[in-house]
């Protein structure tokens, strides 16, 4: 098959989907398919032309990213659009990613008036939590093109269970779904770096245990949540620090900083900025146990990839992966600061009773992710393109 994936930006200080996009893409290309990636840098670096590059298999097209008027917060390309508008008829079937952005919104306009074959994955931007802010905006974003282009898409993928059971509850008519996780690399977690080697970087970590966050700075992390609970074991005796590895969004690391001080552990909460490759590894070899508290998940890749290595994990309510999981190494928590700091504290005492990395945390991620299920996508796919046939 030939597929294109339309991906609003390629910059992994975006968030997890430009990680698990490409992955799937590569996924793909491994069982013989030509997958072929048009998407952008955004928000950083606008190119002056298009940029192609060939990534094990998959061609990787960035374009020069256009800066539309009170919208220069979202991806678009005019010239993104333009190639789609003119190459679509190259491939058999295709697949857009995320929702609520003017290049995903009038690229699936395109696939849709064209009547070309197309999936979507919507990243869990059908979330009630992403529906409720900004309201009205998305309410008239709907009307003009949202809410036919995922109601007119062949397939909807959904990373979870939870994600699709709240996305069908919106009460748009879905033709077709798939639940179908992230890829995780399970391997890999055999060759964590040293304990001690981010603590060469940042030596107040010494005898402390370490709470590591990984992901956007964002409001929907709920990390003044995460901050307030630190804060709590604190004042319970434990010797405890949080790092948090991520890019800075609108500017919320500040806040969070000022916060951090006024509860008095502004010394205990570090922020690396973003991090990749062998310096993220670092965190994953240092982590004690590793938080995701968001408001809203629809997977939650980095709490995946610290299973994968062996680290237990504390998981708000918020968070879609493994709604079923009821047991060590996972402890799942209410959005308040006492159930956090709660879960915190009893994993903590897991990782320092069991030892890490922990032979469970690594059996979990075996179990759900050991195996690629991206065949499923293949026969949804062929399913597609042979009833446009």
């Amino acid at each position: 098959m030939r597929i294109l994936f339309v991906v609003p930006s390629m910059n992994l200080i975006t968030g997890g989907p430009a990680k698990s996009d490409m992955k799937l893409a590569l996924n793909l290309a491994e069982l013989g398919h030509e997958v072929e990636v048009f998407s952008t840098w955004w928000p950083h670096i606008k190119m002056p032309c298009d940029t192609m590059s060939e990534q094990n298999r998959v061609l990787l097209r960035l374009f020069p990213i256009t800066t539309i008027p009170g919208l220069a917060h979202l991806p678009y390309s005019y010239a993104l659009l333009r190639a789609v508008r003119e190459e679509f008829g190259r491939f058999d079937i295709c697949h857009a990613f995320s929702l609520w952005n003017p290049l995903i919104s009038h690229t699936m306009t395109l696939f849709r008036q064209q009547q070309v074959p197309y999936a979507l994955t919507p990243h869990g931007m059908m979330d009630p939590v992403v529906f409720a802010r900004h309201r009205a905006f998305k309410w008239c974003w709907a009307r003009l093109w949202e809410r036919r282009n995922v109601e007119a898409a062949d397939l909807i993928q959904f990373t979870s269970e939870r994600e699709r059971t709240k996305a069908e509850r919106q009460g748009w008519h879905l033709r077709k779904t798939l639940v179908l996780p992230h890829s995780i690399e399970v391997s890999k977690g055999q060759n964590l770096p040293p304990r001690t080697q981010l603590e060469q970087t940042y030596p107040q970590l010494v005898e402390k245990e370490v709470i590591a966050f990984v992901g956007r700075i964002n409001w929907v992390k709920n990390l003044d949540l995460l901050i307030q609970a630190v804060a709590i074991l604190r004042k319970e005796g434990r010797n405890v620090a949080l790092v948090c590895a991520g890019p800075d969004s609108d500017n919320h690391q500040t806040y969070l900083e000022r916060k951090a001080e006024a509860l008095g552990i502004g010394d205990l909460v570090l922020f690396t900025g973003f991090l990749e490759g062998a310096a993220l590894r670092a965190v994953f070899g240092r982590a004690d146990v590793v938080a995701l508290v968001s408001r809203k998940e629809n997977f939650g890749l980095s709490a995946a990839e610290a299973l994968a290595e062996g680290i237990p994990v504390v998981l708000s309510n918020g968070v879609d992966m493994g709604e079923h999981w009821t047991a060590p190494p996972v402890w799942r928590a209410e959005e308040t600061a006492t159930s956090i700091a709660d879960g915190l504290g009893r994993a903590l005492s897991y990782s320092r009773r069991v030892g890490l990395p922990a032979r469970e945390a690594r059996e979990l991620a075996q179990r759900e992710w050991g195996t690629s299920s991206v065949s499923g996508l293949v026969k949804s796919y062929e399913r597609i393109i042979a009833e446009h046939q």
